[in-house]
């Protein structure tokens, strides 16, 4: 008994440690979402002022860096007065840089998607769920994803970009003073980074409906 609760303090112990040691990153990013048919997407600019350690580096000064999330399934859509809630699943996420400064949203999403997907790219991942969250009396809501990073030019740049799960979190807003393009959705604003465990649907769908 001594021994196997030595040994239980002793796993405690290395999981302790490997928590603590766990480096945190963070991309900050803008952009814009869309739906297209039963799928839901965002693209946009990593912003230029990033914290203080991002996990990859990028020289702002020479690239236009991009963000897309794409083909997100949407497998649950609730309506409760004001507040609409969709659930999705699947879908993929990428990073993208080029030196051409083409990028642009255009009046479509595929304008947006063709220009920003276009680049080298610098990360390339899957969508495990993600749920998004809109008021249509204030026009804002709030979305959320869980990923994977599986590829792409900078996957082994850092070790948590493959030995982790990463999160995405934005806040949203149509409200008139965002300038939402045509066809778009609502103005994303938020961050990608990583974390130790990936919530359940339920979960995560909870968390955001204590926003409102």
């Amino acid at each position: 008994m001594r021994k196997a609760m030595i040994g239980m303090l002793l796993v405690l112990l290395v999981t302790s440690v490997s928590a603590i040691a766990q480096e945190e990153y963070t991309f900050n990013k803008g952009g814009y979402s869309y739906f297209i048919g039963n799928t839901m997407g965002a693209v946009g600019l990593l912003e230029i002022l990033q914290p203080e350690n991002p996990p990859i580096i990028f020289d702002y000064d020479t690239y236009q860096v991009t963000w897309a999330i794409e083909d997100m399934n949407i497998s649950t859509f609730n309506e409760n007065g004001p507040i609409q809630a969709w659930l999705l699943e699947g879908g993929s996420i990428g990073i993208y840089f080029e030196a051409e400064e083409d990028f642009e949203y255009g009046t479509d999403p595929a304008t947006g998607l063709a220009t920003g997907t276009d680049g080298n790219a610098a990360l390339l991942g899957t969508v495990i769920d993600a749920s998004f969250l809109f008021n249509t009396i204030s026009n804002t809501g709030t979305f959320l994803a869980n990923i994977l990073w599986t590829g792409g030019d900078n996957i082994n740049d850092v070790p948590e970009l493959t030995e982790v799960f990463w999160a995405v979190f934005d806040g949203a807003s149509a409200s008139a003073s965002v300038n939402v393009p045509e066809n778009y959705h609502s103005r994303f604003a938020g961050r990608i980074y990583n974390t130790d465990t990936v919530p359940t649907e339920a979960s995560t769908i909870s968390k955001i409906k204590a926003l409102y």
